[in-house]
């Protein structure tokens, strides 16, 4: 807002600290919204929660339920990436805000490798 910049919430699923691997597209546990910023007439996302804050030490198995901690770090990853990185993690409810040139499917999205911003 501070910088005059056109803006939306964009809402949809994300694959966060709570997805396990290999489950279905959960809305209700996997629920979350992020942002898209207009900069220069292009449409851009932007999560600025994942970017500002992280869960460390989060299990979920069958010997080990934890929830683990919350910290506040910045993660520049999550301001502007490139939508086909972005898709990894992050699944709008509106296809067309997913800024792909070939827009995934839900089944898609629940069948892809389940890869964060470090790689």
């Amino acid at each position: 807002r501070a910088a005059s910049l056109p803006s939306l919430i964009i809402t949809g699923v994300n694959k966060s600290a709570a997805y396990e691997l290999g489950a279905p597209i959960n809305h209700e546990a996997m629920g979350a919204q992020w942002n898209v910023v207009l900069v220069n007439d292009e449409w851009r996302l932007m999560d600025v929660y994942w970017a500002s804050t992280c869960v460390v030490g989060k299990h979920n198995d069958d010997d080990n339920d934890e929830e683990g901690e919350t910290m506040h770090q910045i993660n520049e990853f999550f301001f502007i990436p490139d939508p086909d990185a972005l898709i990894c993690t992050h699944l709008p409810d509106e296809e067309d805000w997913q800024l792909l040139n070939a827009p995934i499917t839900t089944e898609a999205y629940e069948q892809m490798v389940y890869i964060r911003e470090r790689y």
